[in-house]
């Protein structure tokens, strides 16, 4: 009788709390849409695979520039010595420790990780250690997307699948010639 009050008690604190729980049945979508956490980085699919509804989010540089870098970094949860969260970034090929877009193909073609399927032009893969860090990667032409994702994993996800769909959805404007949609929230 005293687990049921204690079931009970718990359940009445989370509805009045607005406890809830991670959504893991629903895959990250593999087509952005907005809003967008920054620019061309969809929010409903970065909660997905972080859990986390308002991350902190830095952006700097753009999408497709060829004297820099894009990058996003979403922020879960930062204490000292401790990140969760991810980046994206987004490069020439040949900023890269590859140097070329053969190369770089060639590398994520052979690892040991997970290949990225997509209909775009280039190659992809995830790979990593699920419990540390996952990185998702593809290359096409002169360009790298790399999506690193750190400690924001759920048992009940699919993580290198969840990795792999964000970089499928971000994929048009790194290899299809579209411009990345512009930041839409925390403007």
């Amino acid at each position: 009788m005293r687990m049921r009050e204690v079931v009970v008690a718990v359940s009445v604190v989370c509805l009045l709390a607005g406890c809830t729980s991670r959504d893991v049945s629903t895959p990250v979508p593999t087509e952005a849409a907005a809003p967008y956490l920054c620019d061309g980085v969809p929010a409903r699919g970065v909660e997905l695979l972080t859990g986390a509804s308002a991350p902190k989010v830095e952006q700097i540089g753009r999408w497709g520039q060829d004297d820099g870098a894009f990058y996003c970094t979403v922020t879960v949860e930062q204490d000292v010595g401790l990140f969760r969260g991810l980046t994206v970034i987004d490069q020439r090929v040949a900023a890269t420790i590859y140097g070329s877009a053969e190369a770089a193909q060639a590398e994520l073609r052979a690892t040991t990780g997970r290949l990225i399927t997509a209909s775009a032009p280039g190659v992809g893969a995830v790979y990593g250690s699920r419990k540390g860090d996952l990185t998702a990667a593809w290359s096409c032409g002169d360009r790298y997307l790399e999506v690193m994702a750190k400690g924001v994993f759920d048992d009940g996800r699919d993580a290198e699948q969840d990795l792999s769909n964000l970089v499928v959805s971000m994929l048009p404007w790194v290899c299809g010639g579209v411009g990345a949609p512009k930041r839409t929230v925390g403007n």
